[in-house]
């Protein structure tokens, strides 16, 4: 039974993972009227404008941040993570997001509404993703395994990041695609500068990408086990380099301005670490396996006829499935198995790439069971549309049901004097929609940071104006239909 001629399969993949992906940014971009992943897209297109502008570094709003970032007083653990993290998300750009930033910068500059700025980024992602999937997967395989496995992944949803949020972790994954495809098809002759500009691009993109960099020469070793001992020392160092570029560039370039240390987690083997790490990832593989059922019997089908497959794809398999086991020793507070939650992606979509070219490939399959196969097959990738559109993209619209008139905001600080103070009363997502429109160059009293020194703050600034969203109980509008595609607004109902 031949639903689509294989030969095909490219082209089929490859549309409907464009139509897919567009769809999911697109759909929210038109009913919602703020960015689709909420505070953390304005905080992306904040840091792009502080990049592509250095001088915003400088500007009143930040210089008011930094001054409450230090405040000394003793004012409890939660005071002090809000003044750290709110600090975090304001000040500074930092080298090992650079790329992403300077993307969201330079869009940004071009459309300055926030909710089209940040769709336009995600269509980049979007794209580079695409592409990265084709170029290792093509490596790895085929075109009708690559094609056939763009056709599963076009609805998939991974936890956490996955492949449908199109942020700096997930650039960066795109960039190690293209830098482990480049490899494996050069693996006779790899050009050192192409190598070094894809390590140097993925470690300025986010610091995930130091993993992916070094995982590349043991792939290489893989693909070439001639491989020359020189070569592979050749090109450690080169990614020892590329990791060390962000902290390089730093001390190159003074002016500029990084945001106060982010908590990236550690290495941690203590019991406690241990377990809070596999009870998240039992989390994830349960979530995984719940919304995935196709890859789920890929993947089963990979262990089971996993003697069917070259010793080349084994050691592959191997290597980033112990990747996987290795992150359980990374401890981050608050996030259980997050690290193991973004390489998850990487082994599912090495092993699923290898069952599917055996089964498109393999001729000593019983003819009836590949007829049981593809209807299957077929059957699964429907339900997986359905699922995609009745239930997933209606869930990102009411995820972030934060909506604020930008066009007002905009116009209302265009006619405050500038030597005026605003009080925010909140600051997720308060503070960087208006930093974005025009509220940097206001003096600004963040009260969340104030703790115990708020009273003296308000005493000595005498702010003009009190920034706050409107509560979530009685902006109705915003929170429309949980299946319906109606345009957001931020009225309140009165019906």
């Amino acid at each position: 039974m031949k639903i689509i001629n294989k030969k095909h399969f490219i082209c089929w993949g490859f549309s409907l993972f464009l139509i897919a992906k567009f769809c999911l940014v697109f759909i929210p971009t038109l009913s919602l009227s703020s960015p689709r992943l909420g505070d953390d897209s304005l905080v992306y297109l904040w840091k792009g404008e502080l990049a592509v502008n250095q001088k915003l570094n400088y500007s009143k709003a930040i210089t008011y941040i930094k001054e409450q970032r230090f405040i000394s007083d003793d004012s409890d653990s939660l005071i002090k993570w809000e003044r750290s993290n709110t600090a975090q998300r304001t000040i500074g750009t930092g080298t090992e997001y650079l790329v992403h930033q300077f993307v969201a910068g330079a869009i940004k500059a071009i459309n300055p509404k926030s909710v089209i700025a940040f769709s336009l980024t995600e269509i980049f992602g979007i794209l580079l993703m695409l592409f990265g999937i084709c170029t290792f997967s093509r490596a790895l395989t085929d075109n009708p395994t690559t094609g056939f496995l763009l056709t599963v992944l076009a609805t998939a949803v991974f936890p956490n990041q996955g492949i449908n949020n199109f942020i700096p972790s997930t650039y960066a994954l795109s960039f190690a695609f293209f830098l482990w495809g480049y490899i494996i098809q050069n693996r006779e002759k790899v050009n050192h500068r192409i190598y070094l500009a894809l390590t140097s691009l993925i470690c300025l993109t986010h610091p995930i990408g130091k993993i992916y960099i070094f995982l590349a020469p043991i792939i290489l070793l893989i693909y070439k086990p001639a491989f020359l001992k020189n070569k592979f020392v050749i090109l450690s160092f080169i990614s020892i380099f590329s990791a060390c570029l962000p902290t390089l560039i730093s001390y190159l370039f003074s002016d500029i301005q990084h945001p106060p240390s982010e908590i990236m987690g550690g290495i941690s083997i203590t019991s406690y670490s241990l377990f809070y790490n596999l009870d998240g990832s039992l989390s994830v593989i349960k979530d995984f396996a719940k919304k995935n059922i196709l890859l789920t019997l890929l993947l089963l089908f990979a262990a089971w006829n996993h003697k069917r497959f070259s010793s080349q794809e084994i050691k592959l398999i191997t290597l980033f499935w112990g990747t996987i086991l290795l992150s359980q020793f990374h401890y981050l507070p608050g996030y259980p198995a997050e690290l193991f939650s973004r390489l998850l992606l990487i082994a599912v979509l090495v092993t699923c790439s290898f069952s599917i070219k055996y089964l498109i490939h393999e001729s000593r399959i019983n003819a009836s069971f590949k007829k049981i196969l593809n209807g299957t097959a077929f059957a699964l990738i429907i339900y997986s549309w359905f699922y995609w559109f009745n239930n997933y993209i209606p869930y990102t619209l009411n995820q972030r049901d934060e909506v604020i008139n930008e066009i007002f905001l905009r116009e209302k600080f265009e006619k405050i004097d500038t030597s005026k103070i605003l009080l925010f009363a909140e600051t997720t997502y308060s503070l960087p929609i208006s930093l974005i429109n025009g509220g940097y160059k206001f003096g600004v009293i963040a009260y969340p940071m104030l703790g115990k020194s708020s009273k003296e703050y308000i005493e000595r600034y005498k702010p003009s104006f009190i920034i706050m969203p409107i509560d979530k109980g009685l902006n109705s509008l915003s929170k429309t239909n949980n299946k319906s595609f109606e345009l957001r607004s931020s009225s309140i109902n009165m019906r």
